[in-house]
């Protein structure tokens, strides 16, 4: 009897070993959006997803959730993601991948990112439309009403 307790414990504590164990073992598996050696059931789930989310988006954008220069941009972002899949699908079936290309259904992404940075810097204050502080001499946004250095009321 006092056997078995003792295999009934040992049994028990490799299982709890391997179980605490197993994630430092076991590789990592890769972020999502790096699709290089996945197996064609991942590719097709990743696909799947990236198909979900342009629909999510579509809907977002009718529903006017989004205004058209965020659609546009987010649109592009996830037909790049899907343009990878495919390519990557492509590859695994022994198909002749499409060459990669920085424009999705011409819209230039870079262009976006410019016009983003661009207006961006357009809406920040400038040095005119500042308040400084007669307590402490710290420059503040003009519609402030307290210091953001010393807390003092603005006049």
């Amino acid at each position: 009897m006092e056997f078995l307790v003792m295999l009934s414990v040992g049994v028990l504590t490799v299982a709890v070993a391997i179980y605490i164990l197993e994630p430092v073992v076991r590789p990592r598996r890769r972020k999502q959006g790096t699709y290089r050696g996945e197996s064609m059931g991942d590719l097709e789930a990743a696909k799947d997803m990236v198909l979900k989310d342009i629909r999510e988006l579509e809907l977002d954008y009718a529903t006017g959730k989004l205004n058209d220069e965020d659609y546009r941009s987010d649109l592009a972002a996830q037909k790049v993601r899907a343009s990878d899949i495919l390519e990557q699908i492509d590859r695994s079936e022994g198909g002749e991948a499409r060459p990669p290309t920085a424009v999705v259904d011409d819209v230039d992404i870079e262009a976006l990112i410019e016009q983003r940075v661009a207006d961006v810097r357009e809406k920040s204050p400038n040095q005119s439309d500042q308040i400084d502080c007669q307590e402490c001499g710290v420059s503040n946004s003009s519609g402030a009403q307290f210091c953001m250095d010393c807390g003092k009321t603005l006049t």
